[in-house]
């Protein structure tokens, strides 16, 4: 999280690669030479056997999740109330569900029902970056947007490194 939050002009979204490059090298700092630290928007072994050191406590009463249990929710209570509230209101678990890749081992049933996630952790819980504008009117709006819309190729295509989801290979190359 940035020290102080971005102001309110379209300048400031290019202060946020400046402040990516200043937190990838504190954490370069602390590695040891045999560690390296890789851009990856998901933890491609979220919520498949002990994937978590230490060991994420049981219990999932916010969730019901069948593998991510609520410890991986932020303390603060809103999460896990909003996490309690999602799944409320839609009578069910969140129904996360990606394309399995397909190659020679993988039977029919198992490609048909695809990569199965069960909770917000595999969706809001990903790494993401977030940034609000508030335009003046309706011309610095369109001059936002205009701005952003050529950068959504290049989002789309950081979902590649995304090729493993819950501990098994995704068919989502971009």
């Amino acid at each position: 999280t940035p020290r102080v939050p971005y102001g309110g002009y379209t300048a400031d979204l290019r202060r946020v690669e400046h402040n990516m490059r200043l937190r990838r090298k504190r954490l370069a700092a602390v590695l040891r030479p045999d560690e390296h630290a890789i851009t990856m928007p998901a933890f491609p072994t979220l919520g498949v056997g002990d994937f978590a050191e230490p060991a994420a406590a049981a219990g999932n009463d916010a969730t019901l999740s069948a593998s991510a249990p609520d410890a991986l929710i932020t303390p603060l209570p809103r999460f896990h109330a909003l996490t309690r509230n999602i799944r409320l209101r839609r009578g069910s678990k969140v129904d996360i569900r990606a394309p399995l890749l397909r190659d020679a081992k993988t039977d029919a049933a198992e490609l048909a029902r695809g990569i199965e996630m069960d909770a917000m952790a595999y969706g809001m819980g990903c790494c993401c970056l977030q940034v609000t504008f508030q335009a003046r009117d309706i011309d610095e709006s369109r001059h936002l947007y205009d701005h952003l819309a050529v950068l959504a190729p290049v989002m789309l295509a950081l979902t590649a490194a995304t090729p493993v989801l819950h501990g098994r290979l995704a068919d989502t190359d971009v």
